[in-house]
């Protein structure tokens, strides 16, 4: 809660176990679920392809180069 001085009080946050707000946070999501799950997949493919470099260059680097 705010009391005008711009920040929250940590005793009215809750904890992320918190059946209430992730009520209220799939209630937001329901109406895009469709963008939501497209965002979460192609965050975890571009992980997966930033990860596949480093592999691809020691692999290079252990056959190839030396």
């Amino acid at each position: 809660m705010r009391y005008g001085y711009g920040y929250f009080e940590e005793d009215h946050l809750g904890n992320i176990g918190d059946i209430k707000i992730w009520k209220r946070i799939l209630g937001f999501i329901r109406p895009v679920w469709n963008r939501v799950f497209i965002a979460v997949l192609l965050s975890l493919i571009i992980t997966a392809a930033e990860l596949t470099l480093p592999y691809l260059v020691r692999w290079a680097i252990d056959n190839y180069i030396i």
